[in-house]
């Protein structure tokens, strides 16, 4: 069962079609770098609210995939480049601070320009919950790792991201493992 204003993320569904749908049907895992674990359930609620013009952007680029066998997906390039200083990495390095940043740039806000994950911490202004489209920092024993919430449960977060398993999209985590929340400055 999908709670809430899921009728916000219809144009996502048109737009990306079986994409979108593939990628909810996958929301019933929790993946961290130290212990997958099956949630047995539904779909969490989506939250509410506006989708803020940085999120449409994550979710326009649903999908994308690292490439195989010594290919590389320009696009993924594409947001590596988006970090003064890492203009020679591909989409073999770790890009979801790269995929935040260039996300965020698409609509005209700079965030902090770092390829560390943890950089997102002292970034904009902090948030005490949750908010859609927040920028939300975690730490998996010392793995860290950068996304946008777009949903929750009382345990766990819905977040799209790039370099989810190789690719951007969404997926569960524990609020456990959440360093903070973060807002663009000029955010409401």
């Amino acid at each position: 069962v999908i709670r809430g204003p899921i009728f916000g993320l219809l144009p996502f569904v048109a737009l990306l079609g079986s994409a979108i749908l593939i990628g909810l049907n996958q929301l019933g895992v929790i993946h961290t770098a130290s212990d997958p674990v099956e949630i047995v359930g539904s779909i969490p609620s989506f939250k509410q609210g506006a989708m803020p013009p940085w999120l449409q952007v994550a979710l326009g680029e649903y999908d994308e995939t690292r490439g195989i066998n010594g290919n590389h997906n320009p696009r993924i390039t594409e947001y590596q480049r988006s970090i003064p200083g890492n203009e020679k990495a591909d989409d073999q390095s770790d890009w979801a601070s790269a995929f935040a940043e260039w996300s965020l740039n698409k609509v005209g806000i700079s965030g902090p320009k770092n390829k560390s994950a943890r950089a997102w911490a002292n970034w904009g202004r902090e948030v005490k919950a949750p908010d859609l489209g927040a920028i939300v920092v975690f730490n998996f024993q010392g793995t860290e790792h950068v996304g946008f919430v777009l949903g929750e449960t009382p345990d766990s977060l819905v977040v799209v991201g790039g370099n989810e398993v190789d690719r951007v999209e969404a997926r569960r985590y524990y609020k456990r493992d959440v360093v903070t929340y973060r807002m663009p400055p000029t955010a409401h």
